[in-house]
């Protein structure tokens, strides 16, 4: 009986499976996402808030993109429609660019009162034209009227998506409210986006990840073009991606080390994919490879010569074989002596030895990694003119100058296109430990009210010579340029110093309790959007870089601690590592 029930059932279930529409057959295709054009907004304002238009054009495209969930059209792609139509006309431009929205405007400044109005024009599905105004009382409030302007229009222009364009648009929501009105008991309730993401929640919940901004192509004026990815740092992508585990994990603590840190980096050494630490003593150079929370020695670089002092250690590889080369500035008074090596298989060759030029690898927008240089001179640390520099037959040739600020000294900068205008800014800390920001045209767009980056590393011979002649130049952190918000725009990460410490103290309890910051440009100032709390330790040194694990990248912190007076070791150091999580692919 139940054999009979089975050859009746059997056939009646395979003929409902055939009759049920394949999932793999019934998905469809994912819709392009609606694209945006921002054309450039006119600005009725004094000269010194210029910097107003550029910012609230990029505060639009990152938004946008991030809330609505619709793709940007990149600023050097209108810029080019703009100049073969000879046209600003959202009805003209717009079919070039395939755009289903255009938006342009006006900024105006009376005052302190600066007034943003957008037009906002739909060209596919149901032709629309809107026009919106958002208003801020001082230039600290503008990113809060550029965040309801975004919102504004998004629940308007793209509500419900935008018809006929074959796509729904979803505008929201991000971070802990929504771009639509909660209902509660008494009724709807503006519930707005916070103004900007903390990378913790970024990192931890992937439904509320940013959207990358379109990227603009860097240009470097007088430097050859080649794109280079924004976010990089010695070749290598070190964003870090939205939706992954959070910076905030356990961090990792090396052992105690019998030395006093003066500069690490990270990369791969051995061209096998592993990642080793190099760590600078004053004297002595060494080479490490982790294994859980120890440092496992792992080869010797040769120790430079008694007399000299070493400055700061760099790997990059330059040359494109798949091995980073170390770079290692040392000085002896005022003379600089540089050295750099490279695994040969068997032991670290020498490529140039001993050549009278600090030296830092450099990631240059528009042209790639090269070596930069910069000379000293009998009379003090550092000359005017850092220049991009060549190795012929185990000697540095001078080649381009760059276009830098005359102030700006070798290890002081970093550049990269911080607020998205096709241009590279300059990012500087001073000797006083003074940050600024300085445009492509030279002119300073901001300067920080704290301080950052001071060290108790110096070029330049020893302070105190009773003739007054023994001028020496803090040597600072690092700034390092890299996406760790996932915008698609570089930011700044950038060491804090304890407010409060005197210059003249340069001594390592000086600087104890910094932090390591990351900032990001909001179109009018760095903005603090992640801060590895403060550290009990002097921070000697830090670099972002591949996570130990070969998974996701890492800050790595090279920390020093006083020993007891009652030792003869004065100072021992360790490094923790910070992960970070997933590397942004670029």
């Amino acid at each position: 009986m139940q054999i009979r029930k089975l050859a009746v059932f059997v056939p009646l279930l395979v003929v409902l499976l055939l009759s049920y529409p394949s999932p793999a057959l019934a998905v469809e295709p994912v819709p392009a996402k609606p694209r945006v054009v921002i054309l450039p907004f006119e600005l009725n304002a004094p000269s010194d808030l210029a910097y107003l238009k550029s910012g609230v054009e990029a505060m639009l495209a990152s938004r946008l993109s991030a809330r609505g969930g619709v793709s940007v059209v990149d600023q050097y792609s209108v810029r080019q429609v703009l100049e073969e139509t000879g046209s600003a006309v959202p009805a003209v431009v717009g079919p070039r660019l395939e755009a289903d929205l255009v938006l342009n405007g006006s900024i105006t400044g009376l005052g302190e009162v600066i007034s943003i109005d957008v037009r906002a024009v739909r060209l596919k599905g149901e032709p629309a034209e809107e026009r919106f105004y958002a208003t801020a009382n001082s230039p600290g409030e503008v990113i809060a009227a550029v965040d309801q302007l975004v919102v504004d229009i998004g629940r308007q222009m793209f509500k419900g998506g935008i018809k006929g364009s074959g796509s729904e648009v979803r505008f929201g929501p991000i971070g802990p409210g929504s771009i639509e009105p909660e209902k509660g008991a008494a009724g709807a309730t503006e519930n707005l986006p916070e103004q900007s993401l903390h990378p913790d929640r970024l990192f931890r919940d992937e439904e509320k990840a940013l959207a990358p901004a379109a990227a603009v192509p860097p240009v470097v004026t007088a430097l050859p073009a080649a794109p280079v990815a924004a976010g990089t740092l010695l070749g290598q992508p070190v964003g870090v991606a939205a939706g992954t585990s959070g910076p905030l994990q356990m961090i990792n603590r090396s052992q105690s080390l019998d030395m006093e840190i003066q500069s690490l980096d990270v990369g791969d050494l051995f061209g096998d994919g592993s990642v080793v630490l190099v760590i600078a003593e004053e004297h002595h150079i060494h080479v490490y490879r982790q294994d859980g929370s120890r440092l496992v020695p792992a080869g010797e670089l040769p120790d430079p010569p008694g007399y000299v002092r070493v400055v700061e250690v760099n790997l990059a590889d330059l040359n494109g074989d798949g091995k980073a080369e170390v770079y290692i500035s040392t000085i002896s008074g005022n003379q600089p002596l540089s050295y750099g090596y490279e695994w040969n298989g068997q032991s670290f060759a020498p490529l140039f030895e001993k050549q009278s030029w600090h030296l830092r690898p450099l990631n240059l927008p528009g042209r790639g990694l090269v070596l930069a240089g910069q000379q000293g001179a009998a009379d003090r640390p550092v000359t005017e003119g850092i220049y991009i520099m060549t190795l012929r037959d185990g000697q540095l040739q001078a080649g381009d100058k760059l276009p830098l600020p005359a102030q700006v000294n070798l290890f002081e900068f970093v550049l990269a296109d911080f607020n998205g205008d096709g241009q590279s800014e300059v990012a500087t800390v001073d000797k006083d430990g003074d940050l600024f920001l300085y445009g492509a045209d030279g002119e300073v767009l901001w300067r920080g009210t704290e301080k950052y980056a001071h060290t108790v590393r110096y070029i330049g011979p020893a302070s105190g010579s009773a003739t007054g002649d023994k001028v020496n130049r803090n040597v600072p952190g690092r700034l390092i340029a890299a996406d760790v918000n996932g915008d698609g725009r570089p930011d700044l990460v950038v060491m804090k110093n304890p407010s409060g410490f005197s210059a003249l103290l340069k001594t390592i309890g000086s600087f104890t309790g910094g932090e390591v910051q990351f900032l990001a440009w909001n179109g009018i100032s760095f903005i603090e959007v992640w801060n590895s709390s403060e550290i009990g330790s002097y921070l000697a040194s830090y670099q972002l870089g591949p996570a130990p694990a070969g998974r996701g990248s890492a800050l790595y912190l090279g920390l020093i601690t006083k020993k007891s007076g009652l030792t003869l070791l004065g100072y021992r150091s360790l490094v923790a590592t910070y992960p970070l999580g997933e590397m942004a692919q670029k």
